[in-house]
């Protein structure tokens, strides 16, 4: 096929899509666009490449990982700082998610911002603390919308009516944008990302979310938009599934099909049973542990060797560069400068990242930042299960999201700034019980006074009735 012609086709896929799954009668607030473009651009390449090429690569400049793009900081800055002026004006909802479960997350990320105190770059630790912030206002901002629920479905569904099937163009059609090669200079598919690991982790977003709109239409009585919402979300389904197969990201297959099952098991039951859900979540990490702990060779099954392609090794070699094993180094500052430098003379010129997120945690904040993000997890899966509870539809998305970050964290970097699983992860582990015992207080005040109002109108209406039928023994004047 053309490429011209190939282009406008997958436009009009997109197009389709929105179509098929429009919902007249949902309403969320503009705010929600500022997520939305966040989500975009963490999902797939930083501004400055869409608009003005490729940003220079570190090792083209300094070598030691310390670049920024000073367009990206701005568009950075830009949505934080709207994203705080939207929280300002919600402060009450605001307040409402930040008690309870949700301080962990607080305590998490200010012993981050602590960090610069001991961090061998300050400046970059405040950079990177800031933009880690932008998760959690982002997040917030999804939940402090009138209908939170509708909020992330739209949010999610957009963002992946766009991105999937743009990879899909890039990949087959535009090999400079979407393709890449590997240290062996074999040809792999990057998509609208950087990586062929990125690919795959939109592709386990945006596939759980079409599962969880596809589940939730299947359940639906008939009515006019069943149909369409069931075509829409079965082309994502079938189109994330081809990008999976061709990014060859096995770590996102793996973690699509337990997680898709976690959700699965979970939806189904009705009303919420939290010995399902308890079930299904641990049977899914056992079985996504059992290859890295129990079993190595198993990976020799799937066409992997058992390093997992390098990253025992690096595993290895990383905590013996640690000097402050309980602090750390710093927020998201251990793989830079000279540390860096010597690490890729060691293990490899293109290395970047640990390959693993509990040990990117360990070397950046040490066992204390290890401890309140174990803290922060427990707390977060108890949140999420008491969403389950409440509702089991939403919840199942919760957990099966909870439950994918923690998979993707065994084998990548998955908990760093403005990155689309640890932005899901926190979306997921928002406390909302306290807002919604308010909803429902405001709700039995407003039917109680709707019925007092009522009984009252009743009673003057009787009244007025009564003495209207009353005989008028008045002299007339």
């Amino acid at each position: 096929m053309p490429k011209l012609i190939a282009t406008i086709f997958f436009v009009a896929v997109i197009i389709g899509l929105f179509v098929l799954d429009r919902d007249r009668q949902a309403r969320t607030s503009k705010a929600l666009w500022i997520p939305f473009v966040y989500l975009l651009i963490i999902g797939s390449r930083p501004v400055s490449f869409w608009l003005g090429g490729d940003t220079p690569a570190p090792d083209a400049i300094y070598g030691n990982g310390i670049y920024s793009s000073p367009l990206d900081a701005i568009v950075s800055f830009i949505l934080l700082a709207l994203g705080l002026m939207t929280l300002v004006a919600r402060w009450r909802q605001v307040g409402s998610l930040l008690k309870g479960r949700s301080v962990p997350i607080i305590l998490f990320y200010a012993y981050a911002g602590l960090s610069i105190l001991w961090s061998d770059f300050p400046y970059s630790t405040l950079k990177h603390w800031t933009k880690a912030i932008e998760d959690v206002v982002m997040a917030l901002v999804i939940w402090t919308e009138v209908d939170p629920v509708m909020a992330v479905r739209r949010l999610l569904t957009r963002a992946g009516f766009i991105l999937i099937p743009l990879s899909l163009l890039f990949s087959k059609y535009y090999p400079d944008l979407g393709r890449g090669f590997s240290k062996d200079w074999t040809t792999v598919y990057n998509g609208v990302t950087e990586t062929k690991n990125e690919l795959g982790v939109i592709c386990l977003i945006f596939g759980l979310t079409s599962l969880w709109c596809f589940l939730g239409a299947l359940g639906e009585r008939k009515g006019p938009t069943r149909r369409r919402r069931l075509a829409a979300h079965s082309v994502m389904m079938v189109a994330v599934v081809t990008m999976l197969l061709m990014s060859h990201s096995m770590t996102a297959t793996v973690n699509l099909v337990l997680c898709g099952a976690v959700m699965v098991a979970v939806n189904r039951s009705s009303p919420a049973k939290p010995a399902r859900a308890h079930l299904a979540v641990a049977a899914a990490l056992c079985i996504a542990m059992i290859p890295i702990f129990i079993a190595p060779s198993l990976v020799e099954s799937l066409g992997r060797d058992t390093t997992f392609s390098g990253r025992t090794v690096i595993w290895h070699i990383l905590p013996t560069f640690v000097r402050n094993p309980w602090l750390g180094a710093g927020y998201e500052t251990f793989l830079m400068g000279p540390r860096l430098v010597q690490l890729k003379a060691i293990i490899d010129k293109t290395f970047q990242e640990a390959h693993n997120g509990y040990i990117e945690v360990w070397l950046n904040l040490g066992w204390i930042g290890v401890s309140l993000f174990a803290f922060l997890v427990v707390s977060g899966y108890r949140t999420a299960l008491a969403a389950v509870r409440r509702d089991s539809a939403i919840g199942s998305l919760r957990l099966a999201f909870f439950a994918a970050a923690l998979i993707e964290g065994l084998t990548e970097a998955a908990y760093r700034m403005m990155s689309p699983v640890c932005f899901l992860l926190l979306w997921s582990i928002v406390d909302n019980s306290m807002a919604v015992r308010k909803n429902l207080r405001r709700e039995r005040q407003r039917n109680s006074l709707g019925d007092r109002t009522q009984s009252e109108y009743m009673d003057v209406s009787e009244t007025h009735a009564s003495a209207s039928m009353r005989p008028d023994f008045s002299i007339p004047s």
